[in-house]
């Protein structure tokens, strides 16, 4: 019951400080982004594409409903052919030093040409203006070096236009697009004791920043202590072998739960990179931006990733810092004593180009 009521005390403290910074501090926020607002990412990185391997793996045309061709700008009679691409993206990690993350959900297409070799009429289907960065799964090893997974596969779409009359053509010879990507210099760790009376503590991986645990986090959870479920029988001992002890834990398990705020001492903004509500060709990323939050166990090294986990950058909360939150429930042999974020350095979005050939489209 007092865990529920510090659960709802955090939240409630979470939702009014939502409300005091967007009535108190909307017209310094309006301000501060036009301030931030920056060119576009630097040009197709052709440099950075030798990494990665791109394929294609099939392809569909369908031709919508006139009425639901009003988008397309077209008239409502005119029926709009879409050709779908999907795709694979392979990399080479000893050959992409740097990269943290890549937006494969929206890739963009710049360049279509029949295989005629004619330059074929189209638009696209998909925003240049949100991202929606897929997170490699970084995991760290006890040397604290880091690995990651393969990213997923991801499709392309593109509106045929011009005379509805036309044959769609047979074949696609080059389909050219780009899609985002996030390199850093570093990648570090931030651990800040499960203490909500430490106070602002300062980084010694990161000078420049200041971490601070919410006063209303609750302290986790105890250890799981376990009892017997057999008479006469302590825990760690049947008949020689402790693995197969029949038991249970003594008390209920309970969760962690914490909320924090990393704040940069120079007044850069500390974005989160997975929140897809700021690109950076709409808030400019400062020195420091945050990629997750973990749990951490500084007695037996071992991490544990959160069941839920919230980043909301200062584009929104201004002067109080980037909020983290995150909520694990507890299992038999957690005792994490420690908040670990993963902060990426002098974070730098690019375009990635692709080039996909030969397309055969079905007739």
């Amino acid at each position: 019951m007092r865990y529920r009521t510090q659960v709802r005390r955090l939240l409630l403290m979470v939702g009014a400080s939502l409300s005091i910074l967007i009535f108190g501090y909307s017209h310094t926020l309006l301000a501060d982004s036009a301030e931030q607002l920056t060119e576009d990412p630097n040009d197709l990185r052709w440099d950075f594409a030798e990494a990665f391997k791109f394929d294609w793996n099939s392809v569909t045309v369908s031709i919508k409903a006139a009425n639901s061709a009003l988008d397309s700008g077209l008239g409502a009679e005119v029926p709009v052919r879409t050709i779908s691409v999907s795709a694979s993206v392979d990399f080479s990690p000893a050959k992409t030093e740097g990269l943290v993350i890549i937006d494969v959900d929206r890739p963009q297409v710049y360049k279509v040409i029949g295989g005629e070799g004619r330059t074929v009429e189209w638009q696209s289907t998909q925003s240049d203006t949100v991202r929606c960065y897929q997170d490699f799964g970084w995991h760290w090893d006890n040397e604290g070096h880091a690995g990651t997974n393969t990213p997923k596969p991801f499709s392309v779409e593109v509106q045929l236009i011009g005379d509805s009359t036309q044959r769609t053509p047979s074949s696609i010879s080059h389909l050219e697009g780009y899609m985002y990507a996030i390199y850093a210099q570093h990648i570090i760790k931030v651990d800040v004791p499960f203490d909500p009376n430490s106070g602002w503590l300062d980084v010694e991986a990161a000078p420049n920043l200041t971490v601070l645990v919410d006063p209303l986090t609750p302290p986790p959870p105890p250890p799981v202590e376990l009892v017997s479920t057999l008479p006469n029988v302590p825990p760690g001992f049947w008949m020689g072998d402790p693995r197969i002890v029949p038991n249970r834990p003594k008390a209920s398990l309970g969760s962690y739960v914490y909320g924090t705020w990393v704040k940069s001492k120079t007044g850069q903004r500390v974005l989160g990179l997975r929140d897809p509500r700021y690109p950076s060709s709409s808030y400019a990323y400062g020195d420091y931006a945050i990629l997750r939050t973990e749990l951490y166990d500084s007695r037996r090294n071992t991490i544990g990733m959160c069941d839920d986990q919230h980043i909301i950058g200062t584009a929104f909360f201004g002067q109080y810092g980037a909020s983290c939150s995150g909520r694990r429930l507890q299992s038999r042999e957690d005792a994490f004593d420690t908040i670990r974020h993963i902060i990426i350095v002098r974070p730098k979005e690019v375009k990635i180009p692709f080039v996909l050939t030969d397309i055969c489209l079905p007739k």
